[in-house]
């Protein structure tokens, strides 16, 4: 009857259960011996050849979209062994939280997002291996969804009304032919209001590209720095005055 179990890798015991596991730090092939002995005193070993496969490595590349556009994704894992493509088999899974669709299994793919901000997506990749078993990698990356616009119902001008209050798109007052004209406020109370204008990643900008935009558009634009977040709070002081000038 066998009595102990001595299991060895690299000259060391790395267990004496019988039935061993162990966590090897790389991929690759391993020799690994078992030595038994029965309670006659009597050894015996065997030595087998053990091969760890290589996890593959999830990655993702995506676009940069206004928020109600499709986000692209585009799978960049890379397998095991390093030759690509993965094995054929393999599976993918993106989980996208809080947008349409939530999740995905196809490597390429999209979604659109319900709101502008940082969202974290999550892709895990399994490679199919010969012996039927998969080897799982996963990643979480930051996915930026911008609003671009953010824009408020304008009021159709009546012709016979009469002007009483101008303001631009900070609440200050303007004259009627002012360039920056944004909120009119009539003598029966009803307010036209233009739309906020609000330029993300101004910072990536010139000061001359940002002017050719404002005399396009023909009114003030509120500039937001993707980087240091300047100008939200002057964007919720604008929204604020615009919503508020109705009172």
């Amino acid at each position: 009857q066998i009595v102990s179990w001595n299991w060895e890798y690299n000259g060391n015991t790395i267990s004496n259960q019988q039935n061993a596991d162990y966590l090897f730090a790389q991929c690759g092939l391993y020799d690994i011996t078992l030595t038994v002995t029965d309670d006659d005193g009597i050894s015996d070993d065997t030595t087998l050849s053990v091969e760890v496969f290589c996890p593959p490595t999830a990655g993702f590349i995506n676009d940069v979209v206004c928020v109600g556009d499709p986000t692209n994704f585009v799978d960049v894992s890379s397998p095991g062994d390093g030759t690509p493509p993965l094995n054929t088999g393999s599976t993918w899974m993106y989980v996208f939280g809080d947008a349409d669709p939530p999740n995905a299994v196809n490597p390429n793919c999209t979604a659109t997002f319900n709101y502008a901000a940082i969202h974290s997506v999550m892709l895990i990749v399994g490679e199919l291996q010969f012996n039927g078993l998969f080897c799982i990698d996963t990643v979480v990356q930051d996915v930026q969804v911008d609003s671009c616009f953010v824009g408020i119902e304008n009021h159709l001008i009546q012709s016979n009304k009469k002007i009483i209050n101008n303001y631009n798109i900070l609440g200050k007052a303007r004259k009627i032919n002012s360039k920056d004209l944004n909120i009119i406020i009539y003598d029966d109370g009803t307010v036209e209001k233009k739309i906020i204008i609000a330029v993300t990643k101004c910072d990536l900008l010139s000061e001359k590209e940002l002017k050719e935009m404002k005399f396009n558009l023909k009114q003030e634009i509120i500039k937001i720095s993707s980087v240091t977040g300047y100008g939200l709070e002057n964007l919720k002081d604008a929204i604020w005055k615009k919503i508020n000038l109705n009172n």
